[in-house]
């Protein structure tokens, strides 16, 4: 994943995807329930340091339909700079609202 990041950083944007969904793939929620979200936040992190919205939402929506510990939650979405170019997609404010509103899990 950090190679994912650095080379989004470098504006290398196809190389940053594939990086970030292998390590995804490495570390799947199917064999890491706890580091396994962590993973798809780093991914949706990463999608949107390219500019690519889209996947960063279906990623996120991903992330916050399991128990994600630590790794996510609404009020992380609210807050977390990270974020702020999605802020003006209707979707990303109906994930936030959603789960503002959905019981505790654990």
């Amino acid at each position: 994943m950090a190679l994912g990041l650095a080379a989004a950083g470098l504006g290398l944007t196809q190389e940053a995807v594939a990086e970030g969904r292998r390590a995804v793939e490495m570390l799947p929620i199917t064999r890491d329930a706890f580091a396994g979200p962590e993973y798809l936040v780093y991914l949706a992190q990463l999608y949107v340091s390219v500019g690519d919205n889209e996947k960063a939402i279906e990623t996120l929506q991903q992330v916050m339909s399991i128990p994600a510990g630590l790794s996510m939650s609404a009020a992380l979405l609210r807050i977390d700079p990270t974020w702020d170019p999605l802020r003006a997609d209707p979707r990303f404010d109906a994930l936030v609202k959603q789960n503002d509103s959905a019981p505790a899990r654990g």
